[in-house]
């Protein structure tokens, strides 16, 4: 027996289960299931007329996540060389296998990564501003810019 799954592509978002309107749902596929499928002859035919209005209800009642790579922006670049994104990974793992033996010495080596990281992005982040810096004499409109964008706070609803 083959089935067929979704038609209705939803590829690039994930659904999100646990925030379904169940009531709503469950009122739209309020439907004499027995007489309908009653109708049918053959099982496909059967998974077919049910599957139609279940994706449609999906489609209506179950909110989607978008994927990040969906809606960025082109220019963004992720600021992190390879081998500091492997030293935060290391780090996490370290954390990990802390918390499930408890041994003290992967909470040592946790601590240690965890501050040579954090020296290393202040460093990144301090040669980020110095390089801004220079602009200000020559182009304040832009370093002032830089300056309001790393200042404000904004908070998404």
């Amino acid at each position: 027996m083959i089935l067929t799954f979704p038609t209705k592509s939803l590829v690039n978002n994930l659904i999100k289960y646990s925030k379904v309107d169940y009531d709503n749902l469950c009122n739209f596929m309020d439907i004499d299931w027995t007489q309908s499928l009653s109708q049918c002859s053959d099982i496909e035919e059967m998974w077919l007329l049910f599957k139609d209005p279940l994706m449609d209800g999906v489609v209506q009642y179950v909110p989607k996540i978008s994927q990040f790579y969906d809606w960025r922006k082109p220019f963004w670049k992720c600021p992190l060389t390879a081998g500091i994104r492997t030293k935060i990974k290391n780090k996490h793992m370290l954390r990990k296998q802390y918390l499930v033996t408890r041994n003290v010495e992967f909470l040592r080596k946790h601590k240690r990564l965890r501050n040579r990281i954090r020296k290393i992005t202040r460093s990144i982040h301090k040669a980020e501003q110095k390089m801004r810096l220079p602009c200000r004499q020559t182009n304040p409109k832009k370093f002032w810019t830089y300056i309001k964008n790393k200042t404000s706070l904004t908070i998404y609803s």
